[in-house]
């Protein structure tokens, strides 16, 4: 069950999920935004971390300032969400 941060930062990061050998096993992560300002903003972010290999999910939600992101830790790191989430000019 995903956890509903009321006091989050942007930065702040909640990993859940168990990374196997076994093909279809993927991270969950939640991930605070910050800078996110219009409609507009989840779908550039989003478009960002589908754009990164090894990311299977990725949706942000403007309202709670959060995005949930499935991935496959194999091929990708927390390091290169947050990485993407900067460059496409918003706050993680």
């Amino acid at each position: 069950m995903p956890q509903t941060p009321s006091t989050s930062r942007p930065g702040d990061v909640a990993a859940k999920g168990e990374a196997g050998p076994a093909i279809g096993m993927l991270d969950h992560l939640e991930l605070s935004i910050g800078g996110m300002t219009c409609p507009h903003c989840p779908a550039a972010i989003e478009k960002a971390l589908r754009a990164v290999a090894g990311v299977a999910h990725a949706h942000v939600n403007l309202a709670n300032a959060l995005a949930t992101i499935d991935f496959d830790s194999q091929q990708v790191k927390v390091a290169d969400l947050l990485r993407a989430v900067r460059s496409a000019g918003y706050i993680a």
